[in-house]
């Protein structure tokens, strides 16, 4: 399979996969040859039930990866408010250091505007009051081999340029930094430059 066919809504976001079957397909023949060199330990099993379930259907494993919230983020709107932060809501992130546990952040959002350039900055981290479940999974799992109390945070930022005349996206620069106490953290940056 060479390519990934997605439907797109109206306002950007992917409505389904219009070559699901090819991408079935393109699992199964891998998964034969997998097969073929694996033992029936429960790993094992649970792989090719993973592999089943998520190329069956594979919607939501794109949509539970970072690129795709990064690339596909709705932004095209009217903006009033101009070079300061607006609280926006709530959004929900797949941790990296809790085994794709949900994290719930705050997220705000500044617009700012330079010549031609649209700057679109969101600023969001990990709410203290919604995010208990967290703390409970690393006091069960992680502090005593860590050996250091829980003092987790998540700060994720992302600016994008639109170019105002063309209406169209020519930057996307996030970093992530997650971390459960000073010595277990995941950091993440991407920066795309479309032209």
């Amino acid at each position: 399979m060479e390519h990934l066919v997605i439907n797109l809504s109206p306002d950007g976001n992917i409505k389904d996969i219009v070559n699901q079957n090819e991408v079935k397909e393109a699992w199964n023949l891998v998964k034969i040859g997998l097969e073929s060199e694996m033992g029936n330990s429960v790993e094992e099993r649970n792989m090719i039930e993973g592999g089943d379930l998520d190329f069956s259907n594979t919607l939501p494993l794109i949509k539970n990866n970072i690129l795709y919230q990064l690339i596909l983020k709705d932004l095209y709107h009217e903006y009033s408010e101009l070079n300061k932060f607006i609280e926006i809501g709530t959004q929900k992130y797949t941790s990296q250091i809790f085994g794709n546990e949900t994290v719930f952040l705050n997220v705000k959002r500044k617009v700012e505007k330079e010549d031609e350039i649209a700057k679109i900055k969101f600023y969001a981290e990990a709410d203290p009051n919604n995010n208990g479940h967290l703390r409970d999974i690393y006091n069960a799992k992680l502090k005593d081999f860590l050996q250091e109390n829980y003092t987790y945070s998540l700060i994720w930022t992302t600016e994008y340029h639109i170019d105002i005349k063309k209406g169209k996206v020519t930057l996307c620069h996030s970093k992530i930094k997650e971390k459960a106490n000073s010595k277990y953290n995941h950091s993440m940056e991407y920066k795309i430059i479309l032209s």
